[in-house]
């Protein structure tokens, strides 16, 4: 004749609060083996789904479509007549650049101009790479042998006050 099994062991019995080791431990203990088969299976699967989902890494891939149509917004033109109005202009710029830390314009940087070019439309976010016109120049500086000789301030005698001075050199 069976006897009535312990309150601990059958009404209270809880495989799902503790972690699962604990949980697999009080089920082999209790010889549930059945339990202890899928608590075991179980915890497995979770680690293998942690252990596989850290071998994965996204990595950037490269496609090539080299049959784009890429257009240059601009060029480089030998023709000096376009540079007869600028003034200012190329030094206001480079000193808003260094004192206001504003960029550089567009085509420029700090070594290089070079052509700008427009993407294909229909393409999102595209990352492109083609050949185009660049320039670059260095600027050597020497120093100078200056040499004053004599000058003096040219003041008319007796003139009135509205006419500057001028400074006249030998």
């Amino acid at each position: 004749m069976k006897r009535p099994t312990p309150a601990a062991k059958s009404v209270l019995l809880d495989y799902v609060s503790p972690i699962q080791p604990v949980a697999l431990v009080i089920a082999i203990k209790n010889k549930h083996l059945a339990v202890g088969a899928v608590i075991f299976v179980s915890t497995l699967f979770k680690g293998l789904i942690v252990a596989s989902t850290g071998l994965i890494t996204l990595s950037p891939q490269a496609v090539r479509h080299e049959n784009y149509r890429i257009t240059t917004v601009n060029s480089f033109v030998n023709n000096k007549t376009a540079l007869e109005n600028i003034r200012d202009l190329p030094y206001k710029t480079m000193e808003n650049i260094q004192t206001q830390n504003l960029s550089s314009p567009d085509g420029t940087n700090k070594e290089f101009a070079f052509q700008t070019f427009q993407p294909p439309l229909g393409l999102v976010n595209p990352v492109l790479s083609t050949v185009v016109d660049g320039f670059t120049s260095t600027l050597e500086c020497q120093i100078a042998d200056l040499k004053v000789i004599d000058f003096y301030w040219d003041i008319p005698y007796r003139t009135p006050a509205s006419v500057p001075p001028q400074l006249v050199s030998h």
